[in-house]
């Protein structure tokens, strides 16, 4: 009978080879040890993973209970299944949270210029984004700058031009352009007036209300500031004032036609003798339009009123 203990020659019968009985009894003693030592080693191994403690335990065999610091749960984990649910959950609440965030490129991976450094022509930059740019053609200015592509509609669109040159006459400097066929067209270049100035080839118009408004020009010369400013007064007449470090030092007005007000002194241009008629401080001047020798020139030589004029 063969066996892998005890293999009896030919048809020997047990009592033939009797001593075969004993080394059997070994060999299966020596599996029994040897599966009886693999589950302990099972067991320790086990208890290590679960445990931790050993140099010997396998880092990437861990409690799934106790999972990498830089993961915040957001429930109690009791069980290894509370993982898996818990990030279910979390990711769930994530692409939720994420749904409406804007999802267009505007730049590259790292912040600078949309695709690198643009080189092209702006006529064809239509793709919305924010370009840095080098030696592109059809710029405001021969300067490097950046350019942003914003889209109103699919046919509406417009640029910003923004210079970074280390040129004085060029730093900092701002255009817009627009066009509305999907960039078959521009409008020219227009630069925005900034406090480092710019020119201007349209109208402004300074609308403030109610409220007084002005524009002004500033100066220091040698510690002493000047300021000379156009407005319209309270009483809506033109007028432009020099102002030295903050006092009024001289005032021009434009009190309608041909009355013309210089700190108070008046130069009037009209039809007709002003005596009786005109008011106006001594040394005020009146030109009359339709006088003779004589009676063209009046000057005020006395009162604040209407009287006190005399012709020259």
């Amino acid at each position: 009978m063969a066996n892998r203990y005890a293999n009896l020659v030919g048809s020997n019968k047990i009592k033939d080879e009797w001593q075969k009985i004993n080394t059997g009894f070994d060999l299966v003693q020596q599996d029994v040890d040897a599966e009886v030592a693999a589950r302990e080693e099972l067991e320790e191994r086990v208890d290590n993973i679960i445990a931790g403690g050993s140099e010997d335990k396998d880092p990437e065999l861990v409690d799934i209970r106790t999972p990498d610091p830089s993961y915040t749960p957001g429930r109690t984990i009791n069980v290894a299944g509370d993982v898996t649910r818990d990030m279910q959950a979390q990711f769930m609440s994530h692409k939720a949270d994420t749904a409406n965030w804007q999802r267009y490129k505007l730049t590259s991976d790292d912040g600078v210029g949309k695709g690198g450094f643009y080189a092209g022509d702006l006529n064809d930059l239509v793709d919305t984004g924010i370009y840095s740019v080098s030696s592109a053609t059809n710029r405001p200015v021969e300067a490097i700058g950046i350019c942003i592509v914003i889209r109103r509609s699919t046919s509406h669109l417009q640029q910003t031009y923004a210079t970074v040159t280390s040129s004085a006459s060029d730093r900092d400097r701002v255009f817009l352009r627009t066009s509305i066929d999907n960039g078959e067209t521009w409008s020219d270049w227009v630069e925005l007036i900034s406090s480092n100035g710019g020119t201007m080839t349209g109208s402004l118009t300074i609308d403030g209300g109610t409220l007084y408004r002005s524009f002004a020009v500033r100066r220091e010369v040698s510690g002493v500031t000047y300021t000379s400013d156009l407005s319209v007064s309270a009483s809506g007449e033109a007028q432009v004032r020099r102002v030295v470090n903050g006092v009024v030092d001289g005032v021009i007005r434009i009190e309608g036609a041909g009355k013309y007000n210089f700190d108070g002194t008046k130069f009037y241009i009209g039809a007709g003798a002003p005596d009786g008629v005109v008011v106006a401080p001594v040394g005020s001047i009146y030109l009359r339009t339709d006088g003779g020798t004589s009676t063209t020139l009046y000057v005020k030589t006395s009162g604040t009123g209407n009287t006190g004029w005399t012709a020259k």
